[in-house]
Parts: C-alpha cells; structure tokens; sequence
C-alpha cells in the first residue's frame, strides 16, 4: 500500500483530499503531499504531508519553508496552512522546533512497520 492510498481514509489523513503528489511550488521546491481538509473546523485549510525516513532538526526547518513560500502561493490565498510530518524515527529535536516555530500547525508522527508471523 502506498501512503497516498491512505490519504481520506487512514489515522491523521483521513480528513483529507489528495491535490498532487510531489507539488511543486512557485519557488521551485516540491512537497511530497498538497492535501486539503474536507471536514471539521479547519476544513479547506491546506496541508502539507511530508515524509521522511529518518528527520532531525533540519526536516523542522524545511517544512517551515515549505510552509512559507505556499502561503504566498495563489491556491493558499486565504486559506490556513499547516503540516503533518511523518518520519520513522524519534525526533525529540525536531518536535520542539516545530512547536516554537511561529505561525504555522506542524503536527510529527512516527511511523511504524511490523511483520508478525500468522499463527
């Protein structure tokens, strides 16, 4: 299953309608997932997904500009942005950034895989 496939239907996405996959942006960056909320208080809000497999602080930074620069895009006019980040490790670091990081809604998840023999 690919994360994309989650997206409407699964934990932290499920509010959520695909816009484009690797979006690129005006300034040239490209975020992984544009998704907008479909239901709920902050419903048209944009929101970017960005996955990573291991993040550190540098991941909290980029998804700030990230962030930045769709604000400024015509598809955010008037619209709330904020972010969900998914990594496969902890992040102690990161997360406190994003949680002094003005502005902007960054929610951090942290995937994990397990396989478990069928008995």
């Amino acid at each position: 299953m690919r994360l994309a496939d989650a997206i409407g239907s699964y934990g932290p996405l499920e509010n959520l309608r695909l816009r484009g996959e690797e979006y690129r942006l005006s300034t040239g960056r490209r975020v992984d997932f544009l998704c907008e909320v479909t239901r709920g208080p902050h419903r048209g809000a944009l929101v970017v997904v960005e996955l990573k497999r291991e993040s550190d602080q540098r991941t909290a930074e980029q998804v700030t500009t990230y962030l930045t620069d769709l604000k400024a895009e015509q598809v955010a006019r008037r619209r709330e942005v904020r972010a969900i980040v998914i990594t496969g490790n902890d992040d102690p670091a990161g997360v406190r950034l994003v949680r002094s990081a003005a502005g902007f809604p960054i929610e951090w998840f942290r995937y994990d895989v397990s396989l478990r023999p069928l008995t």
